[in-house]
């Protein structure tokens, strides 16, 4: 993909499951051609991820079954050109990751 260009899946950095939904929504994403970089992102109150952390951190002290992800699907530094086809992908891509958490 576009040099420069990020996807990220951001969990709180204390949650085991919040990581592996992300790193499951990662590897889902792992071949779009509109970024070079797919990646997780551990999120902390006091580092550039708060924001992220802000829409989720009252997910950790929920039941243990629950995990929490901030997506930026379409990245994190400008997006493609939001076509249906697009935001289509977007969607599947997001139920695989969600589906491989579950071990589907």
């Amino acid at each position: 993909g576009p040099v420069g260009q990020r996807v990220g899946f951001f969990h709180d950095a204390r949650s085991a499951n919040g990581a592996k939904l992300a790193a499951d929504l990662v590897g889902a994403f792992s071949d779009v051609d509109y970024a070079d970089r797919i990646r997780a992102y551990p999120c902390k109150s006091n580092d550039w991820t708060k924001n992220a952390l802000y829409c989720i951190r009252d997910i950790y002290t929920g039941p243990a079954n629950v995990a929490g992800v901030t997506l930026e699907p379409l990245g994190l530094n400008g997006v493609p050109e939001p076509t249906a086809e697009l935001l289509i992908d977007v969607g599947h891509r997001i139920a695989d990751g969600i589906a491989a958490y579950f071990g589907a």
